[in-house]
């Protein structure tokens, strides 16, 4: 270390850094040598004396994202820190510190390049919250007797470890799954969601297929990406006619894709450059495989955080919740968790409505709910048919009174209110009073037909909402009335008379 030191002061830095990293691959878990290296790493990126490139800024943050994490690092500054300052530092003071070089390291990063991904920050937070959950999970021991090594994937990369972090993460139990994703190119995406980009994270999904692999793809008719846009995700109306996503019949997901079409999402099997991408996968059987299904689940998030976005304060969009909705749902039912999504769409709709509703948005509320129910399967639907029923009336009365020459609209919403739950009492009286208004104005339009046909679906539709409140005083009077009106127009049209005009 001490001839590392002298290359790097007598202004051979790069030489000193080699031979720093060539003595840590041999010794990973000498924190002495992480942070000599960490530290000379960090003066390469001053901004008069060294470079920031790319490279050089991600050897340093893959030395400094596991030394922020590293228990023991810390412990071992504050008894140095104790001894040269005979002052004891309490743990406070630790974490404020560690806040302090991750702020510094942030300030240091390269200027970003729009056509350069992942960006600087993202390859930062990756890095970060691998070595944190790999801290979490009592750290990586390289090889048997060595002391465990907290780190992140870039690091792992750099030790020539993925072989043996790929059997740690595959006997790791419950914490394997997020191990996999953070120690792998899923963890770029992870990290866009965590800065709520999720339509970033969607994009960054193309990457886990390395530039070799997609170039010999290149002519390839299977899609490069595990979240791929269907026709049905440009316009939901046209998802009957797409057997490859949607279940014609209800407008839900159809069976999974085909396994050969999402396998050229990642690296063809054998690519020599898929463990150094993607080390946790290292040494799984069929690990291409693998990363499908993980990719998947991250896929998933994305687009349910997608549709929270469409609907959240800042504005409403329900189209674009619904295609992220279906596109959640296709993925979720390849995951073979279709119930626990299709709970989640439900719970996002119902809550989504509720905050529209109270806010006026009788309108939003509406379409929100309606395009749940039409994604959703039976098992969704008494969840939401007692509030889309309550709002659809809301939005028949307010049309109605606002325009009483147009009251086809209205009816149409207290039809459908009650077909969703007949023992609603304001429907199902709303509904004849429009069929009656209905009635009245074809009759004196010219239509003793149309009058007719509206009063006599009124009458039917009292008698049968009597059933479920019998002796209603308001259903019984204006059933009385409807019946009235219905016995008139039926004399005047034997009559000959139009819209009951004095001939």
């Amino acid at each position: 270390m001490a001839h590392a030191v002298a290359l790097c002061r007598g202004g051979r830095r790069g030489d000193g850094i080699e031979l720093l990293a060539g003595a840590s691959r041999s010794a990973p878990a000498d924190r002495r040598l992480t942070h000599a290296l960490a530290v000379m790493a960090w003066h390469a990126l001053d901004a008069v004396h060294g470079d920031r490139t790319p490279e050089t800024w991600r050897r340093c943050v893959a030395l400094w994202a596991g030394l922020l994490h590293d228990a023991r690092f810390w412990e071992a500054r504050r008894v140095e820190a104790a001894e040269r300052y005979a002052t004891p530092l309490g743990d406070d003071v630790l974490t404020a510190l560690r806040a302090d070089v991750l702020t510094r390291l942030e300030a240091r990063m390269p200027e970003a390049d729009p056509s350069v991904r992942p960006s600087p920050d993202i390859v930062l937070d990756r890095e970060t919250e691998a070595a944190r959950l790999l801290a979490e999970n009592g750290g990586f021991p390289p090889a048997p007797g060595i002391e465990p090594l907290v780190c992140g994937p870039l690091r792992i990369v750099e030790l020539g470890r993925e072989r043996e972090l790929g059997a740690y993460v595959a006997a790791a139990g419950e914490a394997a799954p997020e191990l996999r994703q953070a120690f792998s190119h899923l963890g770029y995406a992870h990290a866009l969601l965590r800065l709520d980009r999720p339509a970033e994270a969607l994009s960054a999904l193309s990457g886990l297929r390395c530039p070799s692999c997609r170039a010999r793809g290149a002519s390839d008719s299977g899609s490069n990406s595990l979240d791929r846009h269907s026709r049905s995700d440009r316009n939901p109306q046209d998802s009957q006619n797409s057997s490859d996503h949607t279940d014609a019949s209800v407008g839900r997901p159809a069976a999974p894709v085909q396994a050969q079409r999402s396998r050229a999402a990642v690296c063809d099997v054998g690519c020599p450059h898929f463990d150094a991408r993607n080390p946790a996968y290292s040494g799984l059987p069929d690990k291409e495989r693998q990363l499908v299904g993980d990719g998947r689940v991250v896929a998933l998030a994305a687009r349910l955080a997608q549709g929270r976005a469409a609907l959240g304060a800042g504005g409403v969009d329900v189209r674009a919740a619904s295609v992220s909705w279906q596109r959640a749902l296709t993925h979720a039912q390849a995951l073979g968790r279709l119930p626990e999504v299709e709970g989640v769409v439900a719970e996002a709709a119902l809550g989504a409505a509720k905050r529209l509703h109270r806010a006026g948005d009788v309108q939003g509320a509406g379409d929100t709910l309606e395009a749940a129910y039409a994604l959703l399967g039976e098992g969704q639907h008494d969840r939401i048919k007692g509030q889309l029923a309550r709002v659809l009336t809301d939005r028949a009365i307010a049309r109605a009174n606002h325009t009483r020459d147009r009251m086809e609209s209205p009816a149409a919403d207290l039809r459908r209110a009650v077909e969703l739950n007949p023992h609603l009492l304001r429907a199902q009286l709303n509904l004849a009073v429009a069929l009656h208004i209905l009635g009245a104005q074809l009759r004196w339009s010219g239509s003793l037909s149309g009058a007719i046909r509206n009063w006599q679906e009124a009458a039917d539709r009292l008698t049968a909402a009597l059933v479920h409140f019998p002796a209603d005083p308001e259903l019984t009077e204006l059933r009385d009335l409807v019946n009235h009106d219905l016995a008139l127009v039926h004399s005047e049209f034997e009559q000959g008379r139009i819209g009951g005009l004095p001939e």
